[in-house]
């Protein structure tokens, strides 16, 4: 396991907090981990995704609010780095994926933002 689950979308079915290296778990393109530098979300799939990524941890946390993507300017995936479709919408962000994959394991979505973030 990769950390904390508040801090990420972690459907493979993982606790918060635990480390869980011995029970083989598998994960699946909705397991997402994140960093962050200067404007940028780094999102990490950590398993192909297919045609589409939802993430449902950036989704808004009302109906009135926007939620974090509000002002991007633009999503691009690392080792392909063309721009990629997006859309918010009340579910999560939702993210077209490149049509073939740019490597063999875990897939990173910078989204950039506009400033000021």
């Amino acid at each position: 396991m990769l950390g904390n689950c508040r801090r990420g979308s972690c459907p493979a079915g993982e606790k918060a907090g635990d480390y869980n290296e011995q029970n083989d778990l598998i994960y699946t393109g909705q397991d997402i981990r994140f960093t962050v530098k200067d404007n940028k979300l780094y999102a990490t799939a950590l398993d192909w995704p297919g045609e589409k990524v939802l993430i449902k941890s950036l989704a808004p946390k009302d109906t009135n609010g926007p939620g974090y993507t509000l002002g991007n300017r633009l999503c691009k995936m690392l080792g392909d780095d063309k721009e990629l479709k997006w859309e918010m919408t009340k579910e999560g962000l939702s993210i077209e994926t490149p049509k073939t994959k740019p490597c063999d394991y875990a897939y990173v979505f910078r989204i950039v933002r506009r400033e000021p973030f």
